[in-house]
């Protein structure tokens, strides 16, 4: 399974946005943006407000491990 950080890299690349762009677009600080990307501390609602501030959508699916019937949320 990849990391965010690893997805939240690849997202910014697309997007020509670096980190000191993105901790405006968020409004903290590129330091507490670091922070976050070396410590991989991110909740569902960090990673929801991070996709949304680059153009994106997450989609949250649970996937039955013995039927492969998806659930989504």
């Amino acid at each position: 399974m990849t990391d965010f950080p690893d997805i939240l890299r690849v997202l910014c690349a697309y997007k020509n946005i670096n980190n000191s762009e993105l901790s405006v677009k968020l409004g903290i600080s590129k330091q507490a943006v670091h922070s976050k990307i070396a410590r991989d501390s991110f909740t569902l609602r960090d990673i929801s407000k991070y996709a949304d501030i680059l153009g994106y959508t997450v989609e949250l699916r649970f996937i039955d491990r013995e039927s492969g019937q998806v659930i989504k949320g």
